[in-house]
């Protein structure tokens, strides 16, 4: 786990289960030169646009099954906290795009199991996003904010609270174990079980320092330990800004994703990429995310994608 060295009073609102309390909050308030990005890459959305930039075909998929594994940056704390968290979404036989504007179908109880331990996967129902089973973006929500700012999977809990039981779901990481999602299917959507193996480890972004300084006008190498059970990766940059009391929510410049060849071990990153990235933003988040999947056939014919994704990240403030 990496130490963090920024004062304890930094909050960075990139769990799956954690929501983000009102900028006004004096929690969020104390120090305002913390730095927080608006780019969640923890939310299922997220996740489905990495598989995309990685090559990934995720339009002829009919559904997806995901676990990632992510360390939270978490205040009060001298260490980051590893979050597991688990997704799964069923369309039916839709492949209908963009996948925010078609509604999940109920897949009957989805679990996942490793290790002969199985956690079933909370399932959450709204009027915006359909059926959607397991964890919530940080705005609240499978994919992150619903039209008008409501996240689509927030049917209990309020502003910033996931429905209960949410929060407590944590699911471990084995190194090269065998992971299995099962759903026991519905009349809309027949049931499903299958396999995919962990890489060894985890991602590790190197060559970076959590709350260091660097110059865009400098190229940047990143490292990292090549695996070769890891299939693709994916380095985003996104912006990040000074947090306090009267901070606007700008989100700043799109993040941008670069896919990387993971047997590579490192990449440069060009002073031109850098000042794209960072635009008016006071600092950056890097994140490396690497992972592993397979598209599976279900009886009827329908596809799923299914993934295996860790990633690792720092916050950057620049000169």
């Amino acid at each position: 786990m990496k130490r963090i060295l920024a004062p304890m009073t930094l909050l960075l609102c990139a769990g799956l289960f954690i929501g983000c309390e009102s900028l006004t909050s004096p929690e969020t308030a104390v120090d305002a030169t913390a730095l927080d990005s608006s780019f969640d890459i923890t939310a299922a959305d997220t996740q489905v646009s990495l598989l995309q930039s990685a090559g990934v075909n995720v339009d002829s998929a009919n559904g997806f099954l995901m676990l990632h594994w992510h360390e939270l940056f978490r205040p009060g704390q001298t260490e980051t906290l590893l979050s597991g968290r688990a997704n799964a979404v069923s369309y039916g036989a839709t492949q209908a795009f963009p996948r925010s504007r078609v509604p999940g179908v109920d897949m009957g109880e989805v679990a996942v199991t490793i290790n002969q331990t199985s956690f079933t996967l909370p399932k959450l129902e709204s009027a915006f996003a359909g059926v959607r089973y397991g964890s919530m973006g940080k705005h609240g929500g499978p994919g992150g904010r619903g039209p008008g700012g409501r996240g689509p999977g927030r049917p209990h809990g309020g502003r910033g609270n996931p429905p209960a039981g949410l929060d407590s779901l944590n699911l471990p990481f084995v190194g090269g174990g065998t992971y299995q999602f099962a759903a026991s299917g519905s009349t809309e959507v027949p049931a499903i079980t299958v396999d995919i193996q962990a890489p060894a480890a985890l991602a590790q972004i190197g060559g970076v320092a959590n709350e260091g300084t660097i110059d865009v006008n400098q190229d940047l190498t990143i490292t990292w330990t090549a695996e070769a059970a890891v299939t693709n990766m994916t380095l985003v940059l996104a912006p990040a800004f000074h947090r306090g009391r009267f901070h606007g929510g700008n989100p700043g410049n799109k993040p941008a994703m670069i896919t990387l060849d993971p047997a590579a071990g490192s990449y440069t990153i060009t002073s031109q990429a850098l000042q794209g990235a960072l635009g008016d933003a006071k600092g950056l988040m890097l994140h490396l995310d690497q992972g592993t999947h397979r598209t599976v056939t279900n009886t009827d014919g329908t596809k799923y994608i299914v993934s295996l994704r860790s990633s690792d990240g720092v916050r950057l403030r620049v000169n």
